[in-house]
């Protein structure tokens, strides 16, 4: 964030900012620049005097001049581009090809975007499987392979479900780790899995933190945060800031099936985690717990259309477990 390479308007303490800061300097000036300094010398005054006295607004504070506004203006400008706001600016400063000019970071964050999208989408995930868990004959099993696939090529919303054990972290682990310069938001409901994840990304050499409003994990691959978190204020800064750095590759929501809960009284924050569809990235909900009759409600309250949603449905039940209903028998005799 050094203002001579991130920020070129909010240069200091070098030759550029001294020129720009003087009205008077006549190297780089532009055509009307140059009319208008032509002016105030006619006027046996220099432009310095001019903005400061002649041009100045009556509520402006003494010293301020013109010139010195436009570079304040531009200043400000880079800073609400940056930081997200809404500028009265946008779409204002065009260049000669009539498009809007960039910032350095701006095209930098886009450029860096870009590469990883291409690597991901370009790597062989099998391999790059074996390489994270270290082993040779490490395989996807089930649904895990058609579901990594649309991940890597970008497909939104994905909805997985897989049974407890099966490999569902592997979904957002795996991309994190071949694109690691992006962040994969994770929406953990349970203490006890928040825990487990940050010990196995740290085993596997993901850099994963818990979010926490005084630090925010600017430089994260993997975020874990709570679901009331996740719908806060705070955290809703931090995914807009991600956003427009162009860092944000997708928010994983575990546990989704929780979403349909609709009792009041148990965490209410987890039927407005469709709040996060509004950070405009790519979103994947993993669950081992959706039966099919609740597809449609799961779908509604993500606000997705069946037909725009990747579905990978494996085989929940176990196979070692059995249940057996009965209707024992009533003795009313006593």
């Amino acid at each position: 964030m050094r203002p001579s390479s991130v920020f070129p308007n909010n240069a200091q303490n070098d030759e550029r900012a001294s020129s720009q800061d003087d009205a008077d300097s006549e190297g780089g000036m532009g055509a009307e620049q140059w009319m208008g300094h032509i002016a105030d010398l006619q006027a046996a005054h220099s432009s310095h005097v001019a903005g400061m006295i002649y041009g100045r607004g009556i509520m402006e504070q003494p010293g301020t001049t013109a010139h010195r506004r436009e570079m304040f203006r531009l200043s400000s400008t880079d800073w609400h581009k940056f930081l997200g706001f809404v500028s009265s600016d946008d779409g204002g400063a065009e260049s000669a090809l009539g498009q809007a000019k960039r910032s350095p970071w701006e095209i930098e964050a886009e450029q860096g975007r870009t590469e990883r999208r291409w690597l991901l989408q370009q790597a062989r995930m099998e391999t790059q499987l074996q390489q994270l868990l270290g082993s040779e004959s490490a395989q996807f099993r089930g649904v895990q392979a058609a579901a990594i696939q649309a991940i890597q090529q970008g497909h939104s919303p994905v909805v997985a479900v897989m049974p407890t054990g099966s490999g569902k972290s592997i979904l957002f682990m795996l991309p994190a780790w071949v694109a690691p310069r992006g962040t994969t938001v994770v929406v953990v409901p349970l203490i006890a899995l928040r825990g487990d994840l940050q010990q196995r990304c740290a085993k596997l050499g993901i850099l994963c933190v818990e979010w926490e409003s005084r630090k925010p994990p600017d430089e994260a691959s993997i975020v874990l945060v709570t679901p009331e978190s996740a719908i806060s204020e705070d955290f809703m800064t931090f995914l807009n800031r991600q956003r427009l750095q162009h860092r944000l590759d997708r928010i994983v929501v575990d546990e989704c099936h929780l979403i349909l809960n609709n009792q009041k009284d148990f965490r209410p924050a987890m039927a407005q985690l469709s709040r996060l569809t509004a950070a405009q990235t790519q979103m994947v909900y993993l669950t081992a717990t959706l039966p099919p009759i609740d597809e449609r409600r799961l779908f509604h309250r993500i606000r997705a259309e069946p037909e725009d949603i990747q579905l990978f449905r494996a085989r929940t039940y176990r196979t070692n477990v059995a249940y057996r209903v009965y209707q024992p028998e009533v003795d009313y005799q006593f």
